[in-house]
């Protein structure tokens, strides 16, 4: 292991001796590049092992993987503020706030910054990032952050998880030689099980599955209060929004390769907001 205290340096230690494959390098330099361009990143010290690496942000410290979708996680909550622009979707003390493919906790760190009294339920299903998830909490003390490794989908029992796309981040499926069977839960059951029955802020991003997730939320839908929900085509948009209509009202959206869909339920009055 070796630390670095200063940015000039790190480029000392992007060696082939250290990294033999390329991506792990681009992955580094990505990294560098987020840092360089943004208030979040400094101090920076980084921490860097033949795997992964760990960054101290925004006063909390991630390790993450050498790979090159875990850096735009990072990008997205703390520089590109995928998900904080909006007030009404910053969680105030005392928030219950479900995280529903929390990957690396990004998101849930950025919750507890306005949170650090309430209840962040981080659910993760790939096995990896589980265990990186759980490494950032104990490297920040998350006191109030549960982590749960199951999947949320439309049933409990087990799934199967693809995880040929990508290296850390799970995908519900079957592809020969590289799925893994883990645990399913429903969102009624997920929060049934903890006895809550206001949820303040929920978000979803579970690749492709969110349709998946709202089918199994039918007790549980109308006590969500606020709703960050992401989609990656125009169908599953369509599905999702269904699925809303009756609860709640869409006061944000946004388009692109993958986009964004912010909703309120429509007994909270905070359409009004």
């Amino acid at each position: 292991m070796r630390k670095i205290n200063r940015l000039p340096l790190f480029f000392r230690y992007c060696h082939p001796r250290y990294y033999p494959n390329g991506i792990l390098i681009l992955a580094a330099l990505g990294i560098y590049e987020i840092a360089s361009r943004t208030r979040w990143c400094r101090p920076l010290v980084v921490v860097m092992s033949r795997q992964s690496i760990v960054l101290r942000l925004a006063g909390q410290r991630f390790s993450i993987p050498f790979f090159p979708g875990d850096v735009g996680v990072i990008f997205d909550c703390f520089i590109g503020e995928m998900y904080g622009n909006d007030p009404r979707f910053v969680p105030a003390q005392g928030f219950t706030c479900l995280d529903i493919g929390a990957n690396i906790g990004a998101v849930s760190a950025r919750w507890r910054a306005t949170n650090s009294e309430g209840t962040i339920i981080a659910v993760e299903p790939h096995p990896r990032t589980f265990a990186r998830l759980v490494r950032n909490k104990r490297l920040n003390n998350w006191d109030n952050v549960e982590c749960v490794n199951a999947a949320i989908s439309f049933c409990s029992g087990k799934v199967s998880i693809d995880l040929s796309q990508a290296l850390t981040m799970a995908v519900v499926g079957a592809t020969p030689g590289f799925s893994e069977e883990v645990t399913s839960l429903t969102l009624d059951d997920l929060v049934q099980s903890r006895g809550i029955h206001t949820i303040h802020l929920c978000k979803i991003d579970v690749e492709g599955h969110e349709d998946e997730v709202l089918r199994g939320a039918v007790r549980s839908l109308p006590w969500i209060e606020r709703l960050i929900l992401e989609f990656h085509s125009r169908e599953l948009r369509n599905a999702v929004v269904s699925r809303l209509e009756n609860n709640f009202e869409i006061v944000r959206e946004t388009q692109g390769k993958i986009g964004l869909i912010f909703a309120v339920n429509k007994g909270a009055g905070l359409h009004r907001s």
